[in-house]
């Protein structure tokens, strides 16, 4: 039975906030609604759940009377990840007192002695093995493999259908490009760019980008 937690409020309500909201309502979590810095969207819904405001709106709230997740990914370019807003508005909150709990969909197989970090996400159809590390505020998205002692660092995303195989392991800040596969024992770097489809076979470096054949 899913543990009980006070109602969720999203900090961003764009395309990856309706995966989040499908998470949420999985789990039978109650959902208060959404804040966003677009003054757009403000006073619209999404999915059904209102838009209440921007950031300043949770200031209203008492850390232990509200659930905070974060309703937007990354936005992997050639210039690197670019995971520093998620960092950032985890950092903000959680110094603040302000808890983002792990959220791990009922269609996802997580193992017992994985360990699963705050404010991560794990979304439908992921597996994750035995002694797997996830850090905080991670997405494993859609259908991702994470494997037999694998570790991801913190506000790292393993995109849909990506593979790490057993102890892989990809530093914080890095982003794993949908379907791309990580063979065994592979190191992948700080705020590194792994894109999609590829191959990994040999250790990446700090801040690099592997594109594969897509690499000029």
């Amino acid at each position: 039975m899913t543990a009980r937690l006070p109602p969720f409020i999203l900090i961003g309500a764009g395309g990856h906030a309706r995966s989040v909201i499908g998470v949420i309502r999985a789990l039978g979590h109650a959902l208060l609604g959404a804040v966003d810095s677009d003054p757009q969207r403000r006073g619209s819904t999404i999915d059904g759940i209102p838009i209440l405001g921007d950031d300043s709106y949770l200031a209203q709230h008492k850390p232990d009377a509200i659930s905070l997740a974060i309703g937007f990914g990354n936005r992997p370019n050639r210039g690197g990840p670019g995971l520093q807003p998620r960092r950032s508005v985890f950092e903000r909150w959680t110094t603040r007192g302000f808890a983002f709990p792990a959220l791990v969909s009922p269609q996802a197989i997580v193992v017992d002695n994985a360990r699963i970090g705050a404010g991560s996400i794990v979304m439908p159809g992921a597996m994750i093995q035995a002694g797997a590390g996830i850090g905080d505020n991670c997405i494993i998205n859609t259908g991702a493999i994470v494997e037999h002692d694998a570790r991801i660092g913190d506000h790292s995303h393993i995109a849909p259908g990506a593979i790490l195989c057993g102890a892989a392991s990809v530093g914080p800040e890095s982003h794993v490009g949908a379907g791309a596969i990580l063979l065994q024992g592979i190191r992948v770097g700080t705020a590194t760019l792994v894109g999609a489809g590829v191959v990994i076979r040999r250790d990446c470096p700090d801040g690099g980008i592997s594109l594969g054949a897509a690499q000029p």
